[in-house]
């Protein structure tokens, strides 16, 4: 449906359904940006990652890499619009298949540490504190954020001219 504007022309209003949120463009931005940003470190800097997954996990160095071509690949599909719902499906997805290792990070008392020759090792009852823990709840404003981009935003229609009446 298109409105009026306050000069009499026609105004850009979504079509369809107005009830649906519109997040912002920004928003997905940042998401995709830190996704990116996080994809990249995982190919920077693989011996951290790798040394925080759980021994539980079969082949991390290979794990390590799916999961940061993933961030890279939904990351950077957060930023069309016609691919964004899919990529926040799929980032959400993602979220919540690394949690339990957030979860294992947390109950372990976990730290990544330098080793006598400088490699980076898993510390378990490093005496990390909260700091573990209190990363948790922040996973979940994480999804919620993430999420609030699942719908498909409605389209827009371009501003025209509205059609003048003789008076």
């Amino acid at each position: 449906m298109v409105g009026l504007d306050a000069r009499g022309g026609a105004a850009a209003e979504p079509v369809g359904r107005e009830d649906l949120p519109v997040t912002s463009d920004r928003s997905a931005g940042v998401i995709g940006a830190m996704f990116v940003s996080a994809g990249v470190a995982h190919f920077v800097r693989p011996a951290f990652f790798e040394a925080i997954i759980p021994a539980w996990v079969p082949n991390a160095p290979l794990v390590n890499k799916v999961a940061g071509a993933a961030e890279m690949v939904l990351g950077a599909a957060m930023i069309p619009r016609s691919t964004r719902p899919a990529a926040a499906r799929g980032l959400l997805v993602l979220l919540v298949a690394v949690f339990p290792a957030n979860v294992d990070m947390a109950i372990h008392d976990v730290d990544v540490r330098p080793d006598e020759h400088g490699e980076l090792q898993r510390v378990e009852d490093a005496g990390t504190g909260p700091r573990n823990w209190i990363r948790l709840p922040f996973q979940f404003l994480i999804m919620r954020w993430v999420s609030s981009h699942m719908r498909r935003l409605p389209t827009v229609q371009p501003k025209t001219a509205a059609p003048r009446v003789a008076q």
